[in-house]
Formats: C-alpha cells, sequence, structure tokens
C-alpha cells in the first residue's frame, strides 16, 4: 500500500483547553507526537497546519501556518489542499486525538475508491477529523468559505463519501478538548 501524505490540525484556539493542546504531555510525549507515532508507518510525509509557521520546529516537525486565520478545521482542509504538490489522496486529523492505532488509517486506505472524495468513519457522528480526503474536494471547500461555512459536516453531505464502521476497539480513542478531558484520560 502506498503511503499517503499526512496533515494534522493544529491551528485552533485551544479556548477550552486553557493552554497549546497539541503540546498536552502524555508520557512525556505531546499529543502531537504521539499523533506523528501513530501515523508514521502511512505517511509519505507529516504535515503540521497551525496558525503561525514553524510552530511546532522545536519538535522536529513540519509546519505551516493557516492562509486564513480563525476558519476553524475547514480553513485547515484547505491549507492542505493547496499544500499537496500532486492531485490524489491525503490524510487529515486533528492533534488533540488520544488512543488511535495505525491500522485504523491502513483500513482506511483500503477502502479508497474512485467512486468517492471522502472516506471517514462513522459511529454517531462522522468523523470529519480522521479522515481520507481527495483533492478533487478543492473547488468545493473554496466555494463553501466563500460563502461563509465553515462546516466539515456541510462538506460531507455535499461530497460522495464512503463511511465505514468505526474500527474495533474505536471506545478507546477520544478526543481531549478540555482540561477535563485530559485530567480524566490521564488517569
Amino acid at each position: 500500500m502506498n503511503k499517503l501524505p499526512v496533515y494534522i490540525l493544529a491551528g485552533g484556539k485551544s479556548s477550552r483547553f486553557g493552554s497549546d493542546k497539541a503540546r498536552a504531555k502524555i508520557n512525556d510525549k505531546t499529543l502531537l507526537e504521539l499523533n506523528c507515532e501513530v501515523v508514521k508507518p502511512v505517511a509519505s510525509s507529516i504535515t503540521v497546519i497551525s496558525q503561525q509557521k514553524d510552530a511546532y520546529q522545536d519538535l522536529g516537525l513540519k509546519t505551516i501556518a493557516d492562509d486564513i486565520k480563525d476558519l476553524g478545521p475547514m480553513g485547515g482542509l484547505q491549507k492542505a489542499l493547496s499544500d499537496m504538490i500532486h492531485e490524489g489522496w491525503f490524510f487529515l486529523i486533528s492533534c488533540d486525538w488520544v488512543g488511535l492505532e495505525t491500522q485504523w488509517f491502513v483500513r482506511l486506505q483500503a477502502n479508497i475508491s474512485n467512486s468517492v472524495n471522502v472516506v471517514l468513519y462513522r459511529d454517531e457522528f462522522r468523523q470529519p477529523l480522521l479522515t481520507l480526503y481527495h483533492t478533487n474536494i478543492n473547488q468545493r471547500v473554496d466555494q463553501l468559505l466563500l460563502d461563509g461555512n465553515r462546516s466539515l459536516q456541510q462538506l460531507l453531505d455535499q461530497e460522495k463519501i464512503l463511511s465505514l464502521d468505526v474500527p474495533e476497539r474505536w471506545e478507546q480513542a477520544h478526543q481531549i478538548n478540555s482540561q477535563e478531558e485530559y485530567i480524566k484520560y490521564c488517569q
């Protein structure tokens, strides 16, 4: 299986967390570093998208800045699309995941199809921040943002997607959005 580019979103304000959650540590590694370790086996490259270029250079991570700040994950997706050198598939994840497994990314990639532009997991909700996107969505993302719509769910409503049932052990995966969730996870 070919390795694909991976983009990790770390450009949020972390307002609920109170500090840069990408740098929150679990067992002496930042959330960002933990996610890089999980995706490394499937990644042709790993790029972090943040509010500032080189924000994570001290961690040895290539970091690019959002073109337009404060557009949320949709702005990060737009930046990933503009950074892609060639047309094709890429992974997009948020930096605040814990408990992910490399095999989950392999499974997403194994379900790539010419008839869809997005491959993702779905439990109660579609998971747009642990997803494979194709560059074919570029114009739709640009148009949604021009219309003032920053919703990834809205994008998914308009795109050809393949929703997979969540993988085994999905219950171990969490997104850390607050200090309370972080403390609970670390206990």
